[in-house]
This record gives C-alpha cells, structure tokens and sequence, in this order.
C-alpha cells in the first residue's frame, strides 16, 4: 500500500470495513512520519507498473537480472539500451557499475538508432534475460554459449 499512488490507495482503504481502513490509514501515516520512502520497485517486481499497467519482462527485470543479462557488453552497447526506454531497473543498475563506467555512459554521444535495431535489441535482451533466468534455475553447470554482440544482432535482424 505505501509504495501506490494516492489512488489507488483511497480505492482499496474504501474497500475495506470501518476498523481495518482507520488500522491501516494509521499504519501508512506512521511509516510517512517515520520518513521510510515508498517502495515503488515493490510494484516493479510485482510486473505492475505506477500507472497499474502490465510490464513486460524487461521491464519488470530486477536489476541484478539486467547485470547478468548484460554483463559482456560494451559501454556503447550499455548506453544504447539504456536509451531504449525509461526503464524501471535503469538507476539500481547503474549503482551496480563503478562510477567512471556510469560517467563515460552518461556522456557518451551516440547516434540515433532505426526501429529494426531496437527491435533487435528488445528482442536479443528479452532472450538473453529468458537464458539468464533459465540458468539460475539450472544447476546442472551447463551455460549457454554467448554469441558477440554483432552476431546476435545481424542473427535478431535476418542478416
């Protein structure tokens, strides 16, 4: 409840009898009083996005997830799909990365790329995130083969 929106708080306190809604309208206060931030990535996590929308596996990825998946790449490639989209992984992710690597990120000009290239990209991180999620389940030992970068692209694009 303290990481909704106003909304969609005041929908499920209606919602709820008289004693369980001044119970946890207290409880919300409490934790407003006590400065603990609401946790949006709760929300995240959940594949709900703030606006109640459904998100997709790559954004609905942990952090930690979008690490492994993109371990092997290039800082380039790292900006670029950072600039895919407004990711909701996007700031824990760049926590992960030593502060000189966030920095040539961040000030890297790169050009613009066409549809079919990021829709290569979704497409090559929603498999790669799939492998990465499979091999934790995996305790066999046995890891999938990375193809470069380049590969996988020209692969995604039929080329």
């Amino acid at each position: 409840m303290h990481g909704l929106n106003e909304a969609d708080q005041r929908w499920i306190l209606e919602q709820l009898n008289v004693d369980d809604r001044s119970q946890l309208r207290d409880h919300l206060a409490e934790l407003r009083e006590l400065g603990i931030p609401a946790d949006r990535n709760i929300l995240t996590s959940l594949g709900i996005s703030e606006t109640g929308e459904r998100l997709d596996d790559l954004q609905a990825a942990s952090a930690s997830e979008m690490q492994m998946v993109l371990r092997d790449e290039p800082l380039w490639m790292l900006k670029q799909v950072l600039a895919l989209e407004s990711w909701p992984w996007k700031e824990q992710f760049l926590d992960t990365l030593h502060e000189t690597q966030v920095a040539k990120i961040l000030q890297m000009q790169l050009p613009e790329t066409g549809f079919q290239v990021r829709q290569a990209m979704r497409v090559h991180l929603h498999e790669e995130l799939k492998n990465v999620r499979r091999n934790s389940l995996d305790f066999s030992g046995n890891a999938h083969e990375k193809k470069s970068w380049k590969q996988r692209m020209l692969g995604v694009i039929g080329l």
